[in-house]
């Protein structure tokens, strides 16, 4: 599960990159939480995040989870992109809007993603 996710600096940014593609259940959710936790609190300042939700399965519980983990990894986060998304944006936007954040945007693909976050943080 490490392996889906990955630490880098641009421009002398940091970011963490978290590819939750293709995961299939929540108990897969749980364990990449977990570890993803671990990673993001050893930066002792807001870092620029891409979240990459391709083909991912979704339900109500998950809706849930990933709220719970938005709102966790919410001090750590300066300013976040979410990619590969289709029909599961809207579904994404009321974990949004559960988990109260606002500083989350939806981009094509990783590499606009580090564009966008390299031109609009500040």
């Amino acid at each position: 599960m490490e392996h889906r996710i990955e630490e880098f600096v641009r421009d002398e940014k940091h970011f963490i990159y978290f590819d939750l593609s293709e995961i299939k259940g929540n108990d897969e959710y749980i364990v990449f939480i977990k570890i993803a936790k671990e990673c993001i609190v050893k930066y002792p300042r807001p870092v620029l995040t891409i979240t990459n939700i391709r083909d991912v399965w979704f339900d109500t519980e998950t809706k849930a989870i990933m709220a719970e983990w938005m709102k966790f990894n919410e001090p750590y986060v300066k300013c976040g992109t979410v990619i590969g998304f289709d029909i599961k944006r809207m579904i994404v936007n009321s974990v949004f809007k559960l988990s109260g954040r606002t500083n989350m945007v939806f981009v094509p693909d990783k590499e606009q993603a580090i564009e966008w976050l390299l031109k609009n943080s500040l």
